[in-house]
C-alpha cells in the first residue's frame, strides 16, 4: 500500500510540474489569469495541474478523499486524504517569477504520512515519509544546526487580508525578528520555504492563517529532516492549524517567545 501511494504521489507531482513548466515558459504565461478574491488569482496552469493530479490519484485510489485548493473537499469517508496545492506561489508564477511548486501531502486519519513538493524549474523533488526521513532528489536532507537567531534567515507568510489587530501583531513581530535575526525573507510560497528549512538553507518560518494545501506536505518534510513544527501556541500542527512556526528545532522556543510578546 505505502509503495503504491509513494509511486502515485511522486508521479502526480512530476506530471503536474511538467504542466506548470509548460505554461511558465510560454511567451504569455499570464494567459488565463482570473481573480479569485482580494489579492488572489487562479491561472489556467493551476486548473490543469490540479486536474492532472486528481486524475492520477483517482486512477490508483478512487476511494480516497481529496482536499484541493481549486476544487475543494471531496469527502469519500476514507481514512486517507490527499491534500493538494497544484501551484503554490501562483502570484509569483503569474508575474513571471520562478518561485513556485507543486505540493501534495497524504494524510491517514488526519495525520500526514507522506509528502512531495516538486520545483519544476530546478527539477527538485522533495519527499518524506513518516518515520523514514526527508530527501531531495533521493539524497537525505537535514535542517541546519544554527543555535543563534542572529545568523538565521527567517521566512514569513502573513495574509494581507488580516484584520487590524492581526496586522499590528505582525508588525511588532517583524520588528522584533529584524532586530535579532539575519533577516526576513518572503517567498510567497510556503511549501518552498518549508523545504528550504528542511535542507538547512534557512532556519525558521512563521505563517499566520495558512491554508492546509500550503503546508501539509512541507511540514512533514521539515519534521522528517529533524525540524520542529507547531502552531503559534506551541501545539502540534495538524492539517487544520490556523498558524505555523517551523524551525530547525534549536530556535523554536525563542520564536514562540517572540510571538507571545508580540500579541
Amino acid at each position: 500500500m505505502r509503495a503504491k501511494i509513494k509511486k502515485t504521489l511522486t508521479t502526480a507531482a512530476k506530471e503536474a510540474g511538467k504542466i506548470l513548466k509548460k505554461y511558465f515558459y510560454l511567451e504569455k504565461q499570464h494567459k488565463g489569469i482570473k481573480g479569485k478574491g482580494f489579492r488572489d488569482v487562479v491561472t489556467a496552469a493551476d486548473l490543469e495541474s490540479e486536474k492532472k493530479i486528481i486524475s492520477i490519484i483517482e486512477k490508483n485510489f478512487p476511494e480516497h478523499s481529496i482536499i484541493a485548493e481549486e476544487s475543494g473537499y471531496e469527502n469519500k469517508g476514507s481514512d486517507y486524504t490527499w491534500v493538494i496545492d497544484p501551484l503554490d506561489g501562483t502570484m509569483n508564477f503569474s508575474k513571471g517569477m520562478d518561485i513556485f511548486c507543486v505540493s501534495i501531502g497524504v494524510a491517514q486519519k488526519g495525520k500526514v504520512i507522506m509528502a512531495a513538493v516538486f520545483d519544476p524549474v530546478r527539477k527538485y523533488l522533495y519527499f518524506a515519509e513518516k518515520g523514514k526521513g526527508a530527501f531531495l532528489n533521493c539524497k537525505r536532507i537535514f535542517v541546519s544546526e544554527e543555535k543563534e537567531l542572529g545568523t538565521a534567515i527567517v521566512f514569513s507568510q502573513f495574509d494581507p487580508t488580516q484584520g487590524k489587530k492581526e496586522i499590528d501583531i505582525t508588525f511588532r513581530l517583524f520588528r522584533s525578528i529584524l532586530r535579532k535575526s539575519a533577516g526576513i525573507r518572503v517567498f510567497v510560497s510556503l511549501a518552498q520555504e518549508l523545504c528550504h528549512i528542511a535542507k538547512g538553507s534557512a532556519a525558521c518560518s512563521i505563517a499566520a492563517q495558512p491554508k492546509p494545501w500550503d503546508f501539509a506536505a512541507g511540514c512533514l518534510i521539515v519534521e522528517e529532516a529533524g525540524g520542529k513544527v507547531t502552531d503559534f501556541d506551541g501545539k502540534p500542527w495538524t492539517i487544520y492549524s490556523k498558524s505555523l512556526v517551523s524551525t530547525n528545532g534549536l530556535l523554536h522556543r525563542q520564536l514562540l517567545s517572540m510571538i507571545r510578546k508580540a500579541k
